[in-house]
């Protein structure tokens, strides 16, 4: 099935080269080759260092960065509240893009600051209806995932016991070290749970892929109770997914 990605860049003005890495190591080994950014923002005049203007596509290399600007949401460059997608139109050549793109191999990935794409409202999800739309017009089998996509993995993880009593005082997040790329926990699916072990003390928490800040950190989005089984907390990353719009959405 074709796949697309979607994507936020909150929390990456400042690593992108390890961005890069870990989403180019992701789709090698998945058989693919490095992946097409396509800008869907209005506007690229931002105080994110490493998006505003060509900031990223210098970063990417020219030929895998393309700004469509008529996928934006209007009513940003208005200052005012809501999504008015500028040219809707647009969604046919973003659709025809990827065919053409993953014929040779490459996925595309179109993204725009968004962190969360439901708690924000965020018009990259429209952008996808558009996109879902006219696949089924086309009798084409698509399907757009948040990044890095797949199913909720369980993972058992090794830390000092000061990061399992941090993440029970509330840490959004536990660093990893530099091993997270070559373990898949860069990429790990969201609603994934980690369970937390020093040795003798478990603690399962609800997580995702990882960030780079100063090292690689694996993101905590729920906790459950210390030395429980991990599968109690399946449940919970299930509705979180669910609540944050990270489920695929395919025809």
């Amino acid at each position: 099935m074709l796949t697309m990605f979607t994507w936020g860049y909150w929390g990456w003005g400042n690593t992108t080269p390890q961005l890069l890495e870990d989403v180019d190591a992701a789709e090698s080994a998945r058989g693919f080759k490095p992946p097409l950014f396509v800008d869907v923002r209005v506007r690229r005049s931002v105080r994110a260092v490493g998006f505003p203007g060509d900031a990223f596509a210098k970063v990417t290399g020219r030929d895998r960065y393309l700004w469509m600007r008529r996928l934006g949401n209007d009513c940003v460059a208005a200052h005012e509240q809501g999504i008015r997608i500028k040219d809707p139109s647009a969604a046919v050549e973003l659709l025809e893009l990827a065919e053409d793109r993953f014929r040779n191999k490459q996925r595309v990935l179109f993204f725009c600051s968004c962190e969360d794409v439901n708690v924000l409202n965020c018009h990259r999800l429209t952008v996808a209806e558009l996109v879902l739309k006219e696949a089924r017009k086309a009798g084409t089998h698509l399907q757009i995932v948040e990044w890095p996509g797949g199913e909720p993995e369980n993972r058992d993880e090794q830390v000092p016991r000061s990061m399992i009593r941090a993440a029970l005082n509330d840490r959004k997040s536990v660093p990893l070290g530099k091993g997270a790329i070559a373990d898949g926990l860069a990429v790990l699916p969201w609603g994934s749970i980690a369970n937390l072990t020093d040795g003798k003390h478990n603690l399962p928490v609800v997580t995702g892929p990882c960030k780079y800040q100063a090292t690689w950190c694996l993101p905590v989005w729920g906790v459950g109770k210390l030395d429980s089984d991990p599968r109690s907390l399946h449940a919970a990353g299930r509705d979180f997914r669910k609540e944050r719009g990270l489920n695929a959405y395919q025809v």
